[in-house]
């Protein structure tokens, strides 16, 4: 099980090959795991398989959207994956343990439900 100390976000939902049998939708995290390393996910909802996944990278990384790949190149190496001050960011709320795809899950509003149900039924 995972320990997140921190997590902000969604950020960036961004739909990946739409229109397609590939299609998936992805909502973008940035966290403090629980060794207060500084942690960014990829919360990705394939219509497929109709199921939620986890990817797991750093800044300056390659990931396949759009939107974090742009980042990725804007930010560079310019931001280290350790947090500077181990209590940065951190006021006071409960650290939570878990699987990671189900905390992100949680962050996700009805309409971000609403969108990957659309996009599981369009490709029926």
């Amino acid at each position: 099980m995972a320990i997140i100390r921190k997590v902000l976000g969604p950020f960036s939902p961004e739909a990946v090959h739409p229109g397609t049998k590939d299609a998936e939708l992805r909502w973008y995290f940035v966290g403090i795991r629980g060794d207060q390393t500084t942690a960014h996910w990829a919360l990705i909802f394939k219509a497929e398989d109709r199921k939620f996944t986890v990817s797991t990278s750093q800044l300056g990384s390659a990931w396949r959207g759009n939107s974090m790949a742009r980042a990725s190149r804007e930010l560079g190496d310019a931001y280290p994956s350790v947090v500077v001050h181990p209590d940065a960011f951190l006021d006071g709320s409960p650290v939570e343990e878990g699987r990671v795809v189900d905390i992100l899950r949680k962050r996700l509003n009805p309409e971000d439900f609403a969108k990957a149900t659309a996009l599981a039924i369009a490709r029926r």
